[in-house]
């Protein structure tokens, strides 16, 4: 049996403003994992919203940093973090209406899905049939 070791996935250059976005859309999609957990109680659910709270923890870590604003910020993750914010911008391009933030969404999810692994299932993660409707 052989080792696969993903390496991991790093967003670089990002702005205060590119780290905001982020953090809006993991606290859109927190929040209706969590309207989805009550629902339906699946343990995938749970899985992708506590590995979100690790990463919303990194995340704020980041931005309440001095001299955060001055100068780019780079985040490393590992390739399950990089699947949960993909699915998180997914979700949060179809709630979030300026035009600026639809961009920034757009640049994050062509880097991140340029950089995970293919797979052969169609279906992103949880809440990829939410994001398509």
């Amino acid at each position: 049996m052989s080792l696969v070791i993903y390496p991991k996935i790093s967003l670089v250059k990002l702005s205060h403003h590119d780290l905001s976005v982020i953090s809006n859309a993991c606290s859109k999609y927190s929040e209706d994992l969590q309207v989805l957990k009550e629902k339906e109680n699946r343990s995938q659910q749970h899985i992708h919203t506590s590995i979100l709270q690790v990463f919303r923890f990194e995340l704020l870590k980041k931005i309440t940093t001095r001299g955060c604003k001055d100068k780019p910020s780079k985040i490393n993750m590992e390739v399950f973090t990089a699947f949960v914010l993909f699915d998180a911008l997914q979700h949060y391009s179809n709630n979030c209406d300026s035009v600026l933030d639809q961009a920034i969404i757009r640049r994050i999810s062509f880097v991140l899905h340029r950089e995970l692994p293919t797979t052969s299932d169609k279906t992103l993660s949880i809440m990829s049939e939410l994001n398509f409707n």
